[in-house]
């Protein structure tokens, strides 16, 4: 087998990282999906489910570990990515309910 330059593996690793972006990304639009089905539902308000977080963290401290990877810092990498999502779904919502109130403003004539 031929030795692989240190270029090629930067390269492997680049392929690798916009890997993890990808699933990034498609993690995200799940997540909005998700609050889609929770608005429809009439359970919006709550963004955050306790339960479900702590199952994500053990399920991701066993697969850590499967996985020869330390179980903190699999764990911090899923306590980031739900983080983030969180974030971004608080963003997005406040970002729905101003343009919603901009409509409503709109519709009265910006009397209140």
């Amino acid at each position: 087998m031929a030795k692989k330059t240190i270029n090629a593996l930067r390269r492997e690793i680049g392929r690798i990282d916009e890997g993890v972006l990808t699933l990034c990304a498609e993690r995200f639009r799940l997540a909005e999906e998700i609050e889609r089905v929770k608005r429809n539902n009439g359970d919006w308000q709550r963004l955050v489910c306790p339960r479900v977080e702590e199952q994500r963290l053990r399920r991701a401290r066993e697969t850590g570990e499967r996985l020869g990877l330390d179980r903190g810092f699999a764990e911090m990498v899923i306590r980031m990515l739900m983080r983030e999502t969180l974030r971004y779904e608080v963003i997005k919502r406040e970002i729905t309910m101003a343009a919603g109130k901009a409509k409503r403003k709109i519709r009265t004539g910006g009397r209140r």
